[in-house]
């Protein structure tokens, strides 16, 4: 299990034994040896594994206990916000990046407010997202003014990054909340009362989520995203109590869970098992609205775009 587990996420091209005589300081022999199973793994070894290949230790160590899990939340290695912004959308993008030698790949993902991915799709909003992040996570001043601030080209790069790896997935079902959009509506009305986002930038905002919305109308008009990504896009009946996302490729499976800003991963077989019956109950209390159910599918959108029209007088 640890072998295979290594060598699926080896990069393209390297060789199993090479990677572990360099990251242990191993002997060709003694490679050979741990990779026929006649030594076991130190501890220690499984660490550096881990760590360089971002494996979490259900991954590679194939715990599969059904009364305990080991959660994958990774710890900054820089204390440059800039860095840890970074590792948390490379982190989010490693779930698809695992899909790309996949011959079958599906995601399932529930949302009460705006997914973190429609950010990056639009100039103002990817802005908007980091520059709330900063706000959220740094010591920053009271007069922070977006219009002062310009995020590093970095942040645009590591958002392409996630948008490339997104396409590698064959298929994708969403179960958004019924006013998934009123969330990041309002905080942008805070920020702008605030007086710190001017009535232009607003303006641009409320531009970027209308054609967020005019986006996902098309997808589930059309059933596929522009990539060629089958979607199908159910509108919940209930409200959604977290943001969460569970993914399979080929015969594996994991989920991710959305806590403020950092993704916390599990490879767990219970753990995925329990969440996947979780989504399919809560389709259960949803509707179909790609393809289908053309009723349901306008009130849905006339609802989000209601919220984005009313953006400067939505009481809070």
């Amino acid at each position: 299990m640890l072998v295979t587990s290594i060598n699926n996420s080896l990069p393209e091209g390297e060789k199993l034994v090479s990677f572990l005589m360099d990251l242990l300081n191993l002997s060709r022999e003694s490679a050979y040896r741990r990779i026929r199973n006649e030594i076991p793994f130190t501890f220690e070894e499984v660490i550096a594994i881990s760590l360089k290949l971002g494996l979490s230790l259900d991954e590679i160590a194939g715990q599969e206990q059904k009364n305990r899990a080991f959660f994958d939340l990774p710890v900054p290695k820089s204390a440059d916000p800039l860095d840890v912004y970074s590792e948390i959308v490379d982190v989010a993008a490693e779930i698809y990046k695992k899909m790309q030698k996949s011959k079958e790949s599906e995601i399932f993902f529930t949302a009460n407010q705006l997914p973190f991915p429609y950010y990056m799709l639009y100039e103002n909003l990817s802005k908007f997202y980091y520059y709330k992040w900063i706000h959220k996570t740094q010591e920053v001043p009271l007069n922070f003014y977006l219009s002062e601030f310009s995020p590093p080209s970095q942040v645009s790069t590591v958002h392409k990054r996630y948008r490339y790896a997104a396409t590698k997935v064959n298929q994708v079902t969403a179960i958004l909340c019924p006013s998934f959009i009123l969330s990041t509506v309002k905080e942008i009305i805070y920020f702008y009362r605030r007086r710190l986002i001017t009535k232009e930038e607003l303006f641009l905002l409320q531009e970027d989520l209308y054609k967020v919305i005019n986006k996902l109308e098309n997808d589930t008009r059309k059933g596929v995203d522009e990539n060629g990504v089958k979607t199908d896009l159910y509108c919940s009946t209930l409200n959604i109590a977290s943001n969460s996302i569970w993914f399979r490729h080929d015969n594996e499976t994991g989920t991710q869970f959305w806590t403020y800003t950092d993704p916390i991963t599990v490879y767990n077989t219970e753990v995925s098992k329990r969440h996947k019956m979780w989504i399919d109950s809560l389709l259960k209390y949803s509707t179909l609205i790609s393809q289908s159910n053309e009723i349901q599918r306008s009130e849905f959108f006339n609802k989000q775009n209601e919220y984005v029209k009313n953006i400067e007088s939505l009481t809070l």
